[in-house]
């Protein structure tokens, strides 16, 4: 059974809003104290915020600076690959007209027809290497940027949670802002 209120221990009996008040009170901090202290916090979170603003304008500027090789790159794929299907085109229509009019050739037109076909196909494959060349270079710039652009992830949330503790400790302690004694 429920012993009577008077004869609970202290430490069960229900509390005022006040005494609780008071008991924390005189069990924690002096407020000079608690003052300081959250001064020091407020002070770290700032100097938390300004880095991850600096690191951040860093990284944003490396993001960006990415992109452009993106786009750069992205070009030079675009530049190359008329170059090389015109170049396969061209391959394929003087190799299919060698098959059809082989037996009209004599040996001289024959001998220079061949090496027709053989120069363009190794232009064709010299344009078709550069193209995958510059896809490779195009798939690294991309993939680079996507990595720069993941570190601005974790940034922004340690810049928010900063921010957010910064204003619950100024909201906490109204006098944090006044000017010292």
């Amino acid at each position: 059974m429920d012993k009577p209120a008077a004869t609970r221990p202290r430490s069960a009996r229900p509390a005022s809003p006040a005494a609780a008040k008071r008991r924390r009170r005189s069990a924690g901090l002096d407020s000079a104290t608690r003052m300081t202290l959250a001064r020091a916090a407020a002070a770290y979170c700032l100097i938390a915020v300004v880095a991850c603003l600096v690191f951040g304008q860093s990284a944003l500027r490396q993001r960006v600076a990415a992109a452009a090789v993106v786009s750069q790159q992205q070009a030079a794929v675009d530049a190359v690959k008329p170059q090389a299907d015109a170049a396969e085109a061209s391959y394929h229509e003087l190799s299919s007209d060698q098959e059809t009019n082989r037996m009209r050739y004599s040996g001289p037109e024959a001998m220079a027809m061949s090496v027709k076909v053989q120069s363009a196909k190794d232009q064709s494959q010299t344009l078709r290497g550069q193209q995958q060349a510059a896809q490779k270079a195009l798939d690294a710039a991309a993939e680079r940027a996507r990595q720069l652009g993941l570190r601005l992830v974790p940034l922004v949330a340690v810049l928010l949670i900063h921010g957010l503790l910064l204003g619950l400790i100024i909201v906490a302690n109204p006098g944090l802002l006044k000017p010292a004694r």
